[in-house]
């Protein structure tokens, strides 16, 4: 007899939710962040921003004529959902193990489940620090070959996540047009040292103009705030923290409140000093009121603050953060913000991008998810669905969520940082 799909099912439903209530949490950035369920509205969720006082204030003398009441300035925001999904597969024979040993088919279970887990908790994460438009590296100049050379300012970041998985599937173009110069290849190796990488398939020619995205996931939006806007993966923190992207169709070069401050250096790259960081908190507290307590960077910008803390004949204590998470402490002398005297923390994300140190307050930003975030799809009754012409059935793992800002510039980036190598 063979086994029965709805004993699937359950052991998908019920041994593994687990797996998927702790996904968020084991992604830093969204353990850090407010999750909001009830503010997604069809495929849309909004929420206010404040930018700007109200002028109904002012000093008068005797009998003056008082201020003129002015008002605060909002403007609600349309943030549309992104769809985020993960999909395992079983053989027919693995299934029919769920009745003559149970035992081997949950181990098989399990090992797939255990996989998605980790592949969409790394996916998520890296879109998280992306640029919002699916981009992970830029090229370089490719001359018919399967070799790809890639930008010579290509991160280790970026090598990584093209690699983290074994080779990841990308398509290979324009942000206007991902698959402009190749579709669906398959990273077989990464060469760090010269920055190049091995694709499957024909050669392939490319320009600083052409960019690496994951197969299916390229796209920028065209700042409507409506679903299908062009973007398909997560708004990253890249296009977040800066001073002249559009986010959540509010323009900073009209709203200059709405900018988050960017020191760079003109894409040289300079030592990291107690002066820049501590400059950056001061500029992000007179601009927003707001002290940011997160200092987040690759790990070769993080061994550099580190050393500079030694330098400075600092203690490098640690703090508690959410999710079970801890940092470095960072103080800033007579540096806080309303009320809080606490330490700024330094943590290393590996996904975050490589020369940079960014200043987040996370109290800034919030996870508009779609109910309970990842669920199964089982609209249908069943969680296992037939693959067409083989014998093997499916399971999709889905979360439609988007991460927004409420306070833009209560955020900071210093770009062009040296990093100490490993």
């Amino acid at each position: 007899m063979p086994a029965s799909l709805s004993t699937v099912d359950a052991i998908l439903k019920d041994d593994y939710k687990d797996y998927i209530e702790q996904l968020n949490q084991a992604t830093f950035l969204l353990s850090q962040i407010e999750t909001r369920r009830d503010t997604v509205t069809g495929r849309i969720a909004r929420h206010a921003i404040h930018l700007g006082r109200s002028s109904g204030v002012g000093a008068r003398g005797e009998n003056g004529t008082l201020p003129t009441a002015g008002n605060q300035a909002y403007a609600t925001v349309p943030v549309p959902v992104r769809y985020v999904y993960g999909r395992i597969q079983l053989s027919g024979p693995t299934i029919r193990q769920a009745v003559t040993d149970r035992g081997a088919f949950v181990d098989a279970l399990d090992a797939e489940m255990q996989g998605i887990r980790r592949d969409a908790m790394k996916d998520v994460n890296r879109q998280l620090w992306g640029t919002s438009n699916g981009v992970i590296a830029q090229c370089g100049t490719t001359t018919s070959s399967t070799t790809v050379v890639l930008a010579s300012s290509t991160g280790s970041t970026a090598l990584r996540n093209l690699f983290f998985d074994g080779g990841m599937v990308i398509d290979i173009g324009t942000v206007a047009n991902p698959t402009a110069v190749a579709s669906a290849r398959t990273v077989n190796s990464v060469d760090e040292s010269n920055k190049t990488i091995a694709i499957s398939g024909a050669a392939v020619t490319t320009s600083s103009s052409h960019f690496i995205f994951r197969a299916g996931a390229g796209g920028a939006s065209n700042n409507s705030g409506q679903p299908g806007d062009g973007q398909i993966e997560l708004t990253g923190i890249q296009t977040i923290v800066d001073d002249n992207t559009v986010l959540h169709t509010i323009n900073p070069a009209s709203q200059p409140k709405w900018k988050a401050y960017v020191n760079a250096n003109g894409g040289t790259n300079r030592s990291v000093s107690e002066t820049l960081i501590t400059g950056a908190i001061m500029k992000t507290l007179i601009n927003s009121g707001k002290k940011p307590s997160l200092l987040v960077s690759a790990e070769g910008v993080h061994l550099s603050v580190a050393n500079l803390f030694l330098s400075l004949k600092r203690n490098m204590e640690q703090t508690e953060l959410k999710g079970g998470y801890a940092g470095i402490q960072y103080y800033s002398p007579s540096v806080s913000g309303q009320g809080d005297e606490g330490p700024t923390v330094l943590y290393a994300d590996f996904d975050c991008p490589n020369n940079r140190l960014y200043g987040l307050n996370p109290e800034s930003m919030v996870w508009h998810q779609v109910g309970e975030g990842w669920q199964f799809m089982d609209l249908d009754g069943a969680v296992m669905n037939r693959k067409p012409d083989i014998d093997a059935y499916e399971a999709t793992l889905t979360c439609y969520a988007e991460l927004a800002c409420k306070q833009r510039n209560a955020n900071f980036v210093i770009e062009d940082l040296t990093e100490t190598s490993i």
